[in-house]
């Protein structure tokens, strides 16, 4: 056999195997493939992810204090939790859950605590509330509170998303707003007491954790938000993040990854247009996968 000949027999085996692969890209595929990482002996939940382990436990001296405040959050996000899973959920139900976040605006443990803006923006984003999401946001910019990079990058989000799919407009004054915050963001006010994403219960007590953990809990945080980031609109975009969120070395992430792809998958008109994408992903995939993988190689050694 002369090589051109060797060389079209191998290029005919190459499109004949993709050819294969290319049928039985699905989201059923995808399924399969979320439920056998969910299954494995080492799979962690998300909500585990995120349980303190005990080097990251911080002393803290005034308990009391921190103990009310966890009590405070764990109350509203309970509110939180049953509204979300509410079979009949009604405008007071709403109303008094707003309420309750908005009174953490003004309580003392909770100055200066971007934790009741931040927790607004989630409820009404679910609740396509969006235009009272916008005017959450910017109280929280106008507030002067300080948040880190990760989480004002998840207001932005949230802002983005919001605008989006509301028929409101920012003034130039609003998005003078929002272009002080992120200019003047480190100079701005930070909480005498920590901040509520630090504190944690397990039934037995109430503890903070590091710096290092609550940095690391965020961007957990952040690689979820992310995955809604482009979800509805974005396809090429949202399976080029799935594709490389899929090397992730946390099973978590990577079951997510493959979720996500099978619900694109069911979602987009084309299916010839999912696997197009899909398929250039695969062949052009870059290191945006590669998310903190000595914290995420760190964390998931522990039991």
């Amino acid at each position: 056999m002369m090589k051109n000949d060797k060389m079209f027999d191998e290029s005919i085996d190459d499109i004949s195997r993709e050819s294969d692969q290319v049928q039985m890209v699905n989201s059923k595929y995808f399924y399969d493939i979320a439920d056998e990482i969910k299954s494995n002996r080492d799979y962690i939940p998300f909500k585990y992810l995120l349980i303190n382990n005990t080097y990251d436990i911080v002393d803290y001296e005034d308990n009391e204090l921190l103990e009310e405040k966890f009590n405070l959050k764990k109350n509203v996000l309970s509110l939180s939790s049953e509204y979300k899973y509410s079979q009949e959920k009604t405008v007071n139900q709403f109303n008094n859950l707003i309420y309750e976040y908005t009174l953490l605006k003004w309580e003392p443990l909770f100055e200066n605590d971007y934790f009741p803006y931040l927790e607004l923006a989630g409820i009404y984003q679910r609740e396509k509330q969006f235009s009272r999401g916008i005017f959450n946001i910017l109280d929280f910019f106008q507030s002067e509170i300080y948040c880190d990079e990760i989480i004002f990058e998840q207001f932005k989000f949230y802002m983005e998303l919001f605008l989006r799919r509301s028929v409101l407009n920012l003034t130039e004054e609003q998005l003078l707003l929002v272009q002080n915050y992120e200019k003047n963001r480190e100079n701005y006010k930070k909480p005498e007491i920590p901040i509520a994403n630090k504190i944690f219960g397990d039934g037995f007590e109430v503890y903070l954790i590091t710096d290092e953990k609550y940095k690391f809990n965020q961007v957990l945080v952040n690689l979820l938000i992310k995955t809604f980031n482009c979800r509805y609109h974005k396809f090429k975009e949202y399976i080029e993040f799935n594709v490389n969120l899929a090397d992730c070395e946390i099973l978590y992430f990577k079951y997510m990854a493959y979720s996500n792809l099978g619900f694109i998958s069911r979602k987009m008109d084309s299916d010839s247009e999912f696997r197009e994408y899909y398929f250039n992903a695969i062949k052009n995939k870059n290191d945006n996968g590669n998310f903190l993988q000595e914290d995420f190689d760190r964390i998931s050694e522990y039991e």
